[in-house]
């Protein structure tokens, strides 16, 4: 009996233990470090890897003589290379650039990349209007360009080409003792070279009816001679106001009338500052006005090209006449009153092209 219950004693003290037990903590885990990437030098600072500049954009300008011509395309050079950098261009030119060699390089820059090709020459708009056709990816653009592409991505962009000569002319015509004024144009038969004449003789016989023009032509924009040659011709037939609008041989002409006490307007750029006395004024239409307005107008989205010709004057600040203020105290008052009233007619649109065949 005493035996019994000391088992049952010893029994219940081990049911005890193995309570304890089994309520006790389990068993600890061994906290893990997550996986090394790696050993990293000591002040070492991980950085992203520098993403590549996108590439410049490419555009391409050609002109067809000389870029040292101190006018057309010196002009619009200078204007071109500033454009291209403000929006960020690769610039590719080529100047001298005539005859057959047009298509090819305007086709060659269209193919390799150029999403912008302009030609500062008005007698490559027929065949970039054509090419164009062949790209209709890539944008053109033609200063003075008188034809644009059916495709709608051609800039045509050109001046009136008669409203700064026809103030030009008006102040010939007040200037002119002989009542004989000259022009010299690249060509005789040119539509523009046509213009010219209508505009400039129009001009001086509005202030005198009786002033006589006379018309030569060059034939070339960088023969300095023959531009020489057809002044001299010029003032033998009693010119005594001459205004040369031929390329490079503008200032050529301009020295001679200069040297010789003969009365010059100076073509495309100001050149007011060449003589006080010689010097009457300035006819600008110049190509760094008309490339603004495309190139600022493709990036910045204000201006599409367009199938048409856009045609720019006095109005929208692309044409005017610059009247040489070293002079004026030796002209009659009446005449910059008749230049200022005419610039306002012209601007009004109550003088218009048709008016200067009339």
């Amino acid at each position: 009996m005493r035996l019994k219950k000391t088992l049952s004693i010893v029994f219940a003290i081990l049911v005890v233990m193995a309570l304890l037990v089994g309520c006790g903590p389990g068993p600890t885990e061994t906290p893990t470090e997550p996986p090394s990437e790696g050993p990293t030098e000591p002040g070492k600072v991980e950085t992203a890897k520098p993403t590549e500049a996108p590439p410049l954009r490419k555009m391409a300008w050609i002109c067809e003589s000389s870029l040292t011509d101190g006018g057309w395309n010196e002009n619009g050079f200078a204007a071109v290379n500033e454009l291209a950098a403000k929006h960020g261009f690769e610039l590719s030119y080529q100047e001298d650039v005539k005859g057959t060699e047009v298509a090819d390089v305007l086709r060659n820059y269209a193919a390799s990349g150029y999403e912008f090709v302009i030609s500062n020459e008005q007698y490559h708009a027929e065949e970039m209007a054509v090419i164009a056709t062949e790209f209709p990816d890539v944008t053109f653009g033609c200063i003075n360009g008188y034809v644009a592409a059916e495709t709608g991505n051609m800039y045509a962009i050109t001046g009136d080409n008669w409203q700064h000569i026809y103030l030009a002319g008006v102040m010939a015509g007040g200037v002119t003792e002989s009542k004989k004024i000259g022009l010299i144009t690249f060509s005789t038969d040119s539509d523009s070279a046509l213009l010219m004449v209508a505009a400039w003789g129009s001009g001086a016989r509005a202030h005198d009816p009786d002033v006589e023009l006379i018309h030569v032509a060059t034939g070339s924009f960088s023969d300095l001679a023959i531009g020489k040659e057809m002044a001299i011709s010029l003032v033998d037939q009693g010119c005594d106001v001459i205004f040369c609008n031929s390329g490079d041989t503008n200032e050529t002409v301009m020295d001679y009338c200069i040297e010789n006490g003969i009365f010059a307007v100076s073509a495309i750029v100001n050149r007011n500052d060449w003589s006080p006395d010689y010097v009457i004024g300035s006819a600008m239409l110049q190509p760094s006005d008309m490339l603004r307005v495309i190139i600022d107008g493709y990036v910045e989205g204000t201006l599409a090209p367009s199938t048409e010709v856009m045609v720019m004057g006095l109005k929208e600040g692309i044409e005017d006449f610059i009247i040489n203020p070293d002079i004026k105290d030796k002209v009659d008052p009446a005449v910059f009153e008749k230049i200022d009233q005419i610039r306002a007619d012209i601007i009004a649109g109550k003088i218009v092209k048709d008016d200067l065949y009339s």
